[in-house]
């Protein structure tokens, strides 16, 4: 046991897989916190020499829960989703404290408003082509969808979703919850929890999907 969490300030319940460091250090997100409805970012450092205890340390109080794991890009900026709070769940940014200093700076990238741009990220992020980032929501507009946020351009900051597939609830599947994978064609594939065979009561049992990108 490396760790156990006390419900407090520290963080309850994680939810997500971790992501490691290059020294060994774990990041992971929590679903709430001292407060429930307020998931956190934390980190296991492992034990120094002759010691056995790893410390774990949070990084951020998010503003909302949070179900996915994070990714990393190759500065170690910690990117995560939220799937409520604020607005209808978001996608954050992390980033390392600057020299001589130790507080993580958290950016909202992304707030869902609940309409046609999505409602609740259960799923991680991955990176495509020019830093931007590709999940998906578990629900509206549809029964979920697959999103796309691309990074500011040259002298701007906010970063540009567009929703790049909306599920019909029928055969073609219904509330994505889990992550996506690219091949070196840039297609994507994951899978709807419900959706496609009419049975199980209207609402299917599922589907596997693969979403190629318009010429």
């Amino acid at each position: 046991m490396l760790y156990s969490f006390t419900g407090g300030s520290d963080g309850a319940n994680p939810a997500a897989g971790l992501i490691a460091d290059r020294k060994g250090a774990l990041y992971g997100t929590t679903f709430g916190s001292a407060n429930p409805n307020l998931g956190t970012v934390f980190k296991l450092t492992p034990p120094a020499a002759g010691q056995t205890a790893w410390t774990e340390t949070v990084l951020c109080t998010l503003f909302g829960n949070s179900r996915d794991g994070l990714i990393a890009d190759k500065e170690g900026t910690l990117y995560g989703t939220t799937f409520q709070g604020p607005g209808a769940g978001g996608v954050f940014k992390l980033t390392p404290p600057g020299k001589g200093q130790t507080a993580w700076t958290e950016t909202e990238l992304c707030t869902f408003k609940g309409g046609n741009d999505g409602v609740s990220p259960y799923a991680s992020l991955i990176f495509g082509k020019q830093g931007a980032l590709y999940s998906t929501t578990r629900q509206g507009p549809g029964a979920g969808g697959v999103f796309k946020l691309t990074p500011p351009g040259k002298g701007q900051t906010a970063w540009t979703e567009a929703v790049l597939y909306t599920f019909k609830g029928g055969s073609d599947g219904a509330e994505p919850a889990a992550g996506l994978i690219a091949d070196e064609q840039g297609a994507l594939y994951s899978t709807t929890d419900r959706g496609g065979s009419s049975n199980n009561e209207g609402y299917g049992y599922g589907t596997v999907f693969k979403l190629t990108l318009s010429p």
